[in-house]
């Protein structure tokens, strides 16, 4: 009776051990997500140089990074910023209109239009996309944004 008894000691020590690291790998797992957005890799895109478009208001507080701005073949990238706060923008030569809905359909959860922004969240960031000429342009802001800015900023792109 003894042996079995310790068999099960042992095996409680097993499973507790394994329920243990199982439980810090889906932490870490959950915030690798939460802090990293992965980019959306979009296939049948032109490959032309993407145009540049800024808001054409900002809040107060809300500078655009110039020195962030990169461009390549496939997308124009770049910051805008407060004392605190970072939104990144995406620029990216428009792709096939069904990539477009797929994206805001399982990506941005309810969304929202306004104006030419479609408005979501994605783990809990404002995120708006948008369709100028022949340009996807993604914005994506902190978790902390206040909304009104963020439909300020994302309903004012222009060329």
């Amino acid at each position: 009776m003894r042996y079995n008894k310790n068999m099960s000691k042992k095996k409680q020590l097993f499973f507790a051990a394994v329920a243990v690291l199982s439980i810090a790998i889906l932490a870490g797992a959950a915030l690798t997500n939460r802090v990293f957005i992965k980019p959306q890799v979009v296939q049948n895109a032109q490959s032309t140089q993407a145009a540049v478009y800024y808001p054409s208001a900002l809040p107060s507080g809300y500078t655009v990074d110039q020195s962030s701005l990169s461009q390549t073949s496939s997308a124009t990238v770049y910051i805008i910023k407060t004392a605190s706060e970072l939104l990144n923008v995406s620029i990216q030569p428009q792709p096939d209109r069904a990539i477009i809905e797929k994206f805001e359909k399982e990506q941005l959860g309810l969304p929202e239009t306004i104006n030419n922004a479609t408005i979501g969240q994605i783990r809990g960031r404002l995120t708006a996309s948008m369709q100028i000429d022949d340009n996807w342009i993604i914005l994506t802001g902190p978790t902390t944004m206040k909304y009104a800015d963020f439909v300020a900023i994302a309903t004012s792109f222009k060329k």
